[in-house]
């Protein structure tokens, strides 16, 4: 038997009651914190940011596959972004090599040129870039984008019929951080 200091048996009992109450207080609160941070966080996501997981190598080697992007939600779409849509079921992410207005060329040693100057691409895997299936030069619509991505050999985009140039109405997100793998962390 366990003696406490006052010698009252019932005042050791009404200690661990209230003990027992204020680990139940905690607990509680410690609960409705993570709900509200819980759904703060999926409002945040689903309004204004979102994780993608990168499931091809159309983007290499920028994006690998399996790394996971920090996209936002934005109007805002410039030549350089790297942009999420839709095409049928897939979610597509490629970067806009040219605006509304633009013209997209490529020449016979396969180098992408918008409003007749080459792009400097330092990110490709290769040189040369196809065609596709596209007719060229070819005038960018007003209020769409043209995409590629930055592997060219595998990527499927605005250079294919299936894709063609993407209405900005129709852009989801803009890809602005890396965020897995965490020894590839980075800015896009």
């Amino acid at each position: 038997m366990v003696i406490c200091q006052t010698g009252s048996p019932a005042y050791g009992a009404e200690a661990l009651r209230s003990r027992s109450r204020k680990k139940s207080h905690w607990l509680a609160a410690l609960t409705l914190m993570l709900a509200i941070a819980f759904m703060c966080g999926s409002y945040v996501e689903t309004r204004y940011f979102t994780l993608m997981y990168v499931s091809t190598n159309g983007m290499e080697n920028t994006l690998q596959a399996g790394d996971i992007v920090g996209c936002l939600r934005s109007a805002q779409v410039t030549r350089g972004d790297i942009v999420t849509f839709q095409r049928g079921d897939a979610l597509m992410l490629k970067r806009v090599v040219a605006v509304g207005g633009d013209v997209v060329d490529i020449t016979q040693e396969g180098k992408l040129t918008v409003n007749g100057a080459e792009t400097s691409e330092t990110y490709l895997t290769t040189d040369y870039t196809d065609g596709g299936d596209t007719a060229y030069p070819l005038t960018v619509p007003e209020g769409e984008v043209f995409v590629v991505g930055d592997n060219r050999a595998v990527s499927v985009d605005s250079r294919n019929a299936a894709v063609g140039t993407v209405a900005v109405q129709e852009i989801l997100t803009v890809a602005k951080i890396r965020i897995w793998p965490i020894f590839r962390f980075s800015r896009l």
